[in-house]
């Protein structure tokens, strides 16, 4: 089984948790969800994972992404 990674970050909407398998993001989650993924007791947090994912949402936050490349 690969190892989940996530990582958090706060915006606009409440915080937000990224996480994912090599470079496939798998989740993004709202911090209140009223359904938290299930398997993340098994996920590691890595504070660098996927800058990318994290890039484009606070570019989409600040009104100058309408489109992403995930």
């Amino acid at each position: 089984m690969q190892l989940t990674r996530y990582r958090t970050v706060d915006s606009p909407i409440g915080r937000l948790t990224v996480a994912g398998q090599g470079d496939a993001l798998t989740n993004l989650v709202i911090a209140d969800a009223a359904h938290p993924p299930a398997e993340r007791s098994r996920w590691v947090e890595d504070k660098e994972a996927f800058p990318d994912v994290v890039a484009q949402l606070s570019a989409y936050f600040a009104g100058k992404r309408t489109v992403f490349e995930v």
